[in-house]
């Protein structure tokens, strides 16, 4: 992937053109004008098929072309188009790359030029980034194909998302609306007005809940309290009836198709594996229905994996394809959604074929409903476009079908005639590579954060105004033996220099921050003294000459010396009284540098070490010492300004931020999602402290993302993603 902020198109040809730069503000997308030199022809260009065409910035958008034909090339021929809020202050021709330049461009929504008949690739610029997707669980979009909504069962939420502009907008969760809250949701659907979403789900709660589009309020309409009939077990896909007066439930424990009045509740069982002849069901698990109420389509997922016919008169059960004699084609994995298909698109009746997102293959299937012939319409092999990396359900209107990615955090459409497929919301802010596994952060002099990952082997800079990352060490940048685990990162204090800890090889580095040479401080052949044995966290003194590093396999402090390498243990089970360590990750010092702090995770107690005889002694106890929260699983703990405070991340049932006072060990949540608005932690871990005193910035490991949390009321934001 490039990392500018800009489509990057590669030259093929290069041909001069009569002018050398030219420049026009852009008031709105107008029509090209004609050339100036009214004998000359226009230049004949073409704009390289991407992709990858995004972008998230609110500065300058360029796009490269080929010239194929020589001619006139006047900055008013190329025409901007643009969807939803986005605009840009000026455009501008740079001949020698051969590009044009959008000057200042802001909003959300698509942005594409065309010049002569040629037409780049749209690019989408999404700057409405909050709330981001977590773990999407179903997605329908409606009638009229500007909405798809979206089901999180992370946020426990509802998700509005405008495809004209990509901005998404919660509807529905445990703070907006009343009722009870979402548990575990497996499906749902949208009646046809946009009033109501139905959520099915599991869990404790077994239910079918309505909800109010316009207030988010949550109504349980059927379960084992409301309704007759045999009670849900395992409900995982439900949909209408034509006139929406039935809703239509899967349940793969029941094994069976239940009818469901959404007036009343009542539950009718209208298939199952004694009720209608046929294959048995073996762990349904999602359902469509025909369009004259008289069939209902199946995913069996047991075994052969089939997909079944059901009159729903008599319960009558017909596989129609299957993964062993049934139809032939593609192999089908891991169906995610079913959804009936007109092929011509001429009469909402005419259902011929059924569509299918198979998370196996990543691909959109098409299977004939009258021989069970199965093909891919839209997969790595037809089509272009991006296809994310964990898409995990899928709608479709007409020609169109939209997937959701819950890693990446991507909503994409599918052309359905082409295979074609494009971005349509996305939380990106900043751009460079996206981050995978950080375990650690570092705040330089410049206010930029510093953060290591593990999974790409590097440590990164992340601008803390536009939320760019760079490489700053790593297998292609910097010479020196490379990282292979890097687990914990130091300044020293001008910031030229950094210290890394490898937990793979027991090694700990110095970083040149400006080229990313890595050198050998200390290891098991540099420096005298005991080995480490999984070294996690470090701190660096305020004079950069000592080192103190926690050290998880020995349980003990250690103290290098930076210009030697030496090792010296400092506290241990037999260095020093008190506690043992056990399970710390993270360590940082007071500004006198006499004591440690160190949290032992797994105990949920924070510790401080005398530095000068390894003493450890509890100052904040689950069980003993201070109250309040319980501090869970830690692995990164900062300081506030004036060092009477510590926080640190606690991850558990609830992942939030704690602030332990030391002096008496009391224990407060400053954020979750729960206290202040903005981001949802996912999976953070990183904590590292804001310069002006008043913010701290964590890493969600699992939103890829670094936040920033307002100490005073523990509001998040997206800093880089």
């Amino acid at each position: 992937m490039n990392k500018t902020i800009f489509l990057l198109f590669v030259l093929s040809l290069i041909t001069a053109c009569k002018k050398d730069s030219s420049s026009d503000p852009i008031t709105t997308p107008t029509a090209p004008t004609a050339p100036t030199n009214s004998t000359e022809s226009k230049a004949e260009i073409s704009f390289k098929t991407q992709a990858l065409t995004f972008a998230n910035t609110s500065t300058d958008i360029y796009f490269e072309f080929d010239v194929n034909t020589a001619g006139s090339m006047e900055v008013g021929d190329f025409q901007v188009n643009s969807a939803g809020t986005v605009s840009c202050a000026q455009k501008a021709i740079e001949e020698s790359q051969k590009r044009l330049k959008l000057s200042q461009c802001s909003g959300d929504g698509k942005l594409s030029v065309t010049f002569n008949g040629a037409t780049a690739d749209s690019v989408l610029i999404n700057n409405t980034n909050d709330p981001i997707f977590s773990t999407a669980k179903d997605i329908k979009v409606n009638t009229s194909g500007d909405t798809v909504y979206v089901f999180d069962s992370n946020l426990r939420a509802i998700l509005k998302v405008d495809l004209a502009t990509g901005n998404r907008t919660i509807i529905s969760n445990d703070s907006k609306g009343s009722g009870n809250n979402f548990s575990s949701p497996q499906a749902m659907i949208i009646n046809n007005d946009e009033s109501f979403a139905y959520v099915l789900e599991a869990g404790s709660v077994k239910a079918l809940t309505k909800v109010d589009l316009t207030t988010g309020n949550r109504t349980i309409i059927s379960n084992a309290s409301t309704g007759t009939g045999t009670n849900f077990t395992s409900p995982l896909g439900l949909s209408f009836n034509s006139n929406e007066t039935i809703i239509y439930v899967i349940d793969s424990s029941v094994d069976a198709i239940f009818a469901v009045d959404p007036s009343s509740g009542d539950r009718t069982i209208v298939s199952s594996n004694s009720f209608g002849t046929g294959e048995n069901y073996t762990n349904p698990s999602t359902l469509t229905i025909s369009s004259d109420d008289s069939t209902a389509y199946v995913v069996n997922m047991f075994n052969e994996k089939q997909i079944l016919q059901v009159d729903l008169l008599n319960g009558n059960r017909t596989i129609i394809t299957d993964t062993v004699s049934v139809g032939s084609g593609e192999t089908f994995g891991n169906l995610r959604s079913l959804e009936l298909y007109n092929d011509n698109n001429d009469n909402e009746n005419n259902e011929q074929s059924l569509l299918a997102f198979d998370s196996t293959a990543n691909a959109i299937m098409k299977i004939q409903i009258s021989d069970g012939t199965r093909s891919f319409i839209s997969s790595d092999s037809v089509g272009n476009g991006p296809l994310g990396e964990s898409l995990v359900t899928m709608t479709t209107l007409g020609k169109k079908s939209y997937l959701i990615d819950s890693n990446l955090d991507y909503l994409i459409s599918a052309d359905l005639s082409s295979g074609n497929r494009e971005y349509v919301s996305m939380s990106n802010v900043g751009i460079g590579d996206t981050l995978k596994s950080v375990n650690a952060s570092a705040v330089d002099p410049d206010g930029n954060i510093l953060v290591i990952d593990d999974e790409t082997n590097s440590l990164y800079r992340i601008d803390a105004t536009t939320g760019n990352r760079s490489v700053v060490s790593g297998p292609e940048k910097g010479t020196g033996i490379s990282f292979s685990s890097p687990y914990s990162i130091a300044l020293n204090s001008t910031g030229a220099k950094g210290y890394v800890i490898d937990l793979s090889l027991d090694t700990l580095f110095e970083v040149e921050m400006n080229t990313g040479n890595r050198t050998v401080i200390s290891d098991s052949n540099t420096g005298t003294g005991s080995v480490f044995n999984n070294p996690y966290g470090l701190a660096l003194t305020a004079d950069d000459s000592t080192a103190y590093i926690i050290d998880a396999g020995s349980k003990a402090v250690y103290q290098v010396d930076i210009a030697t390498g030496d090792r010296t243990i400092i506290s241990n089970i037999s260095t020093g009284t008190g506690d043992a360590f056990s399970g710390c990750y993270g360590i940082i010092l007071n500004s006198a540098e006499t004591l440690a702090y160190v949290v032992n995770a797994f105990s949920g107690n924070l510790m401080s070490v005398d530095l000068s005889n390894g003493n450890r002694v509890i100052v904040s106890s689950n069980s003993s010492v201070g109250s309040g929260q319980p501090l869970g699983f830690s692995k990164s703990i900062t300081f506030n300004s004036d060092q009477t405070k510590i926080y640190a991340f606690s991850q558990g049932t609830i992942d939030n931020i704690l602030e332990v006072v030391l002096a008496n060990g009391n224990r407060t949540i400053i954020s979750d999602n729960s206290t202040g608005i903005g981001h949802y932690f996912n999976n953070p871990g990183t904590i590292s402290l804001h310069p002006d005193g008043n913010h701290i910035y964590t890493f969600d490991s699992t939103e890829r993302a670094l936040v920033k949390v307002n100490l005073s009321t523990g509001n998040r934001e997206l800093v880089s993603k």
